[in-house]
């Protein structure tokens, strides 16, 4: 388990870099979405989300298909109203703000979102092959 946790890590670690960068170099061509250090909170914000809709998902993994299809599906429902709270504290502290951050906040919550499953469905199946319909 710690191994797949730790690849895990490792992968959504890259990945924040990587959409930190993206808006870095997006907010330094006059295309800010959100000021630097909300942009940085709320990949932080989604980067520990993901990291613990992933060990709880992950936890549920070995046992019978219903529990782990249920699990995931309760953790991206917490991802969503997590996502909801978010946004409503961040509005409620800001007088005026970018409309397009709704946009882009729903935007990184779908892509973390893809990228768990993404990452719970392919790269944790123990053998692809195995499964594949067999003409004997």
């Amino acid at each position: 388990m710690l191994k797949a946790v730790l690849k895990f890590s490792v992968y959504l670690l890259l990945l924040t870099g990587f959409l930190w960068g993206g808006m870095y170099l997006l907010q330094q061509n006059a295309l800010a979405l959100l000021p630097e250090p909300e942009s940085t909170t709320t990949l932080l914000f989604f980067a520990l989300l993901t990291l613990l809709s992933f060990l709880l998902s992950y936890r549920s993994l070995g046992k019978d298909r219903f529990t782990f299809v249920n699990t995931a599906y309760g953790t991206f429902s917490l991802r969503l109203f997590a996502t909801f709270f978010y946004i409503f504290f961040y509005l409620r502290g800001r007088e005026s703000y970018s409309k397009s951050f709704i946009l882009l906040i729903f935007g990184v919550y779908i892509f973390y979102t893809l990228f768990e499953i993404y990452y719970l469905t392919a790269k944790l199946h123990p053998d692809l092959k195995r499964d594949e319909p067999r003409n004997d």
